[in-house]
């Protein structure tokens, strides 16, 4: 994986922005591609220019609840699949979901 961020709706703030990334943009709009996951809740893939996976997933809390759109960019290796990349990003979406209490959770002081 080479690009994680992660889209939600900050408390009491009608705009999902980017609140946590490893390449900056952080309180970046989510554009109409975002959007589309969170309110379709299927996932999107596309190929980037540089030949790079780019997926987009609904983001969950422990209690299963949509909290927002985890992107995530990945390699893709000769011989692996993009369903092998979806799989990956499932995974990471899914740790993440097991430690996140809720989405206020993700806005409280670092312990």
């Amino acid at each position: 994986m080479t690009v994680l961020a992660l889209h939600v709706n900050q408390p009491a703030s009608a705009d999902n922005i980017i609140i946590a990334s490893n390449i900056g943009h952080i309180g970046k709009k989510a554009d109409a591609d975002d959007l589309s996951v969170l309110n379709s809740g299927e996932p999107r893939m596309e190929v980037t220019r540089t030949g790079d996976i780019s997926v987009e997933l609904v983001m969950r809390d422990a209690n299963g609840l949509s909290i927002g759109v985890v992107g995530s960019t990945w390699r893709l290796p000769a011989g692996d699949s993009k369903a092998l990349v979806l799989h990956n990003a499932e995974l990471v979406r899914d740790e993440m979901a097991s430690k996140t209490p809720s989405l206020a959770a993700l806005f409280e002081p670092a312990r």
